[in-house]
């Protein structure tokens, strides 16, 4: 591939893609993009490389030092999709340069190759999570399926409420639908219980109907006592909410014993490197394994606001007031296959799909 700031890109497959990258093209970080950097008339231009069927054209953009007036010439603005951006940045080979229909993008030079991984999202909350949710489950099917998500099951707090929406709506997109619930013990751990069949489901409801009818409503009360079957026909997730207890991780791999995992929901936060090793050593304690999850209340990012809101509500406050009670990002929203690759393990996100096709039952049985 030649360009036409004199330098030409030879691939040679017995080197690293970085091998063959000119020494006059920089990575830019700020917008995923090679650029090129040249001199003309004594100053320095930054200039994009864009492809067109195998070759490459820098067409150069105006910088700090340029003075203004000029013939320099700009291209015009390449958008797409958040979804087909995501594709094409994270290395799809049919996008960018070996498509020829636009940007040479990737993450790093070696992440050209890398295919975008395959993902359920196993913890779900939806709007049928009064004061918590900030999603209708309608969004969230259809957010999952534009994003290739291979699932979601939609796991709102001791209800299936919403279970029917997204039931619908995953029959229009055709993506397949878990359904689940969050409950959390009053002498026990927070969990994600998945119907994996009819029993299953009719075992989940018998559950939640039981921690309704004990309080008033609104509310729901369960305990380790009300898990002493083991109901059956469901898998089950811990989901630790900061503390690593080994005595609640036992008692789920013991009560649910080869069918329980460790969900591992890593939110950019500051310790998320710790947070991991420590559920890493949860699992090696507990015999659990561990899986990727993303704690989701929101179909996107600018729903954010929306959710401090209801949690405002639901604390009787105001959002100032709120402090370390609401969340610190928006990171609780369904991200792009792309971001979920670089902050999870790949084996936590395959362990992902390999639950969600232990989950047959569907409402249409």
């Amino acid at each position: 591939m030649d360009l036409s700031c004199g330098r030409s890109i030879a691939p040679n497959t017995q080197s690293s893609p970085a091998s063959w990258i000119p020494s006059n093209c920089i990575w830019t970080s700020a917008n995923a993009r090679f650029g090129c950097l040249t001199a003309r008339n004594g100053l320095r231009r930054s200039v994009q490389c864009l492809t067109t069927k195998g070759r490459s054209s820098c067409s150069p953009a105006r910088s700090a030092s340029s003075p203004a007036g000029g013939t320099a010439t700009t291209s015009p603005a390449i958008t797409s999709s958040p979804e087909h951006r995501a594709k094409r940045s994270y290395g799809s080979i049919a996008s960018g340069a070996a498509k020829g229909d636009g940007i040479c993008t990737a993450f790093s030079p070696e992440a050209v190759y890398s295919p975008l991984p395959a993902y359920a999202e196993l913890h779900c909350l939806s709007n049928f999570t009064f004061l918590r949710g900030a999603s209708h489950p309608e969004e969230l099917v259809k957010r999952a399926a534009a994003l290739g998500y291979r699932a979601l099951a939609l796991t709102d707090e001791c209800s299936l409420a919403g279970v029917v929406r997204a039931h619908v709506a995953a029959k229009d997109v055709g993506l397949p639908l878990v359904i689940g619930s969050e409950i959390r013990l009053q002498d026990g751990p927070s969990l994600v219980l998945l119907a994996t069949d009819r029993e299953g489901y009719g075992n989940l409801s018998q559950l939640i109907t039981c921690g309704r009818r004990r309080t008033k409503k609104g509310g729901y009360s369960l305990c380790r006592n009300d898990l002493e079957g083991g109901l059956p026909g469901c898998l089950v997730l811990l989901a630790p909410d900061g503390r690593y207890d080994a005595e609640h991780a036992r008692f789920v791999a013991e009560r649910f014993a080869g069918r329980a995992w460790i969900a591992a929901e890593l939110l950019q936060g500051p310790d998320d490197r710790a947070r991991l090793a420590g559920l890493r050593e949860l699992g090696k304690v507990s015999g659990l394994p561990l899986v990727a999850a993303g704690d989701v209340h929101m179909h996107v990012r600018s729903r954010k606001a929306l959710q401090d809101t209801l949690t405002a509500i639901r604390l009787r406050t105001t959002v100032r007031a709120c402090g370390h009670a609401l969340y610190p990002n928006a990171e609780r929203h369904l991200r792009l296959l792309s971001r979920l690759a670089r902050i999870y393990p790949p084996e936590l996100l395959e362990e992902t799909v390999r639950v969600a096709e232990r989950c047959k039952f569907s409402l249409d049985e």
